[in-house]
């Protein structure tokens, strides 16, 4: 014998409910991952302040001309590290969009298959009730009619 729909449906909104948490936690990893990328742009620019300062105080012999090409390479490099890491926030935004994208249809997904689910657990109870209540009837009815002998 076949189980009832109800719970033939409840083992898929099962599958869809682990998927939908596996969306989730996708959701959660990409939203650390550019958090992470964010703090690590705002260290390089916090870096690059720093840098842009005067080496020197005023009145204090200034640095060589070699000291001064390498400051500027090395600024130059951070520089680059800043459109290197606001590019990366660029794709991790992208990332975070597509997984939350994900993570609400399998949600509505999940959602809808456990309103169905319910629906038919409706039914069934109903089904029973009805059939429950017919035989309780059917055995007063026969309570009440006095049996004929021959």
């Amino acid at each position: 014998m076949n189980p009832p729909r109800s719970q033939r449906l409840q083992r898929v909104a099962d599958i869809a409910g682990r998927r939908t948490d596996d969306a989730a936690g996708i959701l959660a990893q990409r939203l650390r991952t550019l958090d992470a990328a964010q703090q690590q742009l705002q260290e390089l620019e916090q870096f690059r302040r720093d840098y842009g300062q005067p080496a020197t105080a005023p009145g204090q012999p200034g640095m060589s001309v070699a000291e001064l090409r390498n400051r500027q390479q090395f600024v130059a490099r951070i520089d680059q590290a800043i459109v290197q890491q606001r590019s990366e926030i660029e794709q991790h935004t992208r990332f975070l969009a597509q997984a939350r994208a994900a993570w609400i249809e399998s949600r509505s997904r999940s959602a809808a298959l456990e309103t169905v689910t319910e629906r038919h657990r409706s039914r069934e109870r109903a089904g029973e009730e009805r059939a429950e209540q017919a035989a309780l009837d059917e055995r007063m009815h026969r309570r009440k009619t006095p049996w004929k002998s021959p």
